[in-house]
């Protein structure tokens, strides 16, 4: 495989796993219950509860919900979409160097986008622990949502420090003269 095509690929799963991770918080319960199915009860992202009992749900906002969760994760997780973004768009044109600054792709933009994003959102799942700990302990389990999109916000926040450890500066192109 020749390098740039390398590039695209780790460019496109950054993106995919980025992107996952914002779709995974918006739609997939943090903490539920399940007795059957048709008895239910989940807490979402945004602090909306839903109940269902005898075929009947009920929605309402969580009591004591930690916001500052919904805030801090979806401001991360945004900025790492961007990051992965403007990666994968840089590959697709062909370009081997960023824009912004001299470094080959990722470079160090990039990497700092991809952890700036993993780290709020890691630090907004953390705020959400007390919360959470509280609730589940009534029966209730955290749901792969708040699980899997943890794990997201820490690879993420991964890969942007590896971004900017091995960031390698590209070499200065020389212009000549003409005579």
């Amino acid at each position: 495989m020749k390098k740039n095509s390398k590039n695209v690929l780790l460019s496109f799963l950054v993106f995919l796993l980025s992107a996952s991770g914002l779709i995974l918080l918006a739609i997939t319960p943090l903490i539920s219950n399940y007795y059957d199915s048709d008895n239910w009860y989940r807490i979402f992202f945004h602090g909306i509860t839903k109940w269902r009992i005898a075929g009947f749900t009920s929605v309402y906002e969580a009591s004591g919900f930690p916001v500052y969760f919904t805030y801090l994760t979806i401001i991360g997780i945004s900025i790492a979409v961007l990051g992965s973004i403007y990666w994968l768009i840089h590959t697709l044109s062909g370009k081997r160097k960023c824009n912004l600054t001299n470094f080959d792709l990722p470079g160090p933009f990039t990497g700092v986008l991809l952890g700036l994003g993993g780290l709020i959102s890691f630090i907004g799942s953390m705020v959400f622990i007390p919360y959470g700990n509280n609730v589940t302990g009534g029966g209730n389990t955290y749901a792969y949502g708040y699980i899997v999109t943890a794990v997201i916000f820490g690879l993420l926040l991964l890969i942007g420090v590896m971004i900017l450890f091995t960031s390698k500066k590209g070499k200065k192109t020389s212009k000549k003269k003409k005579r």
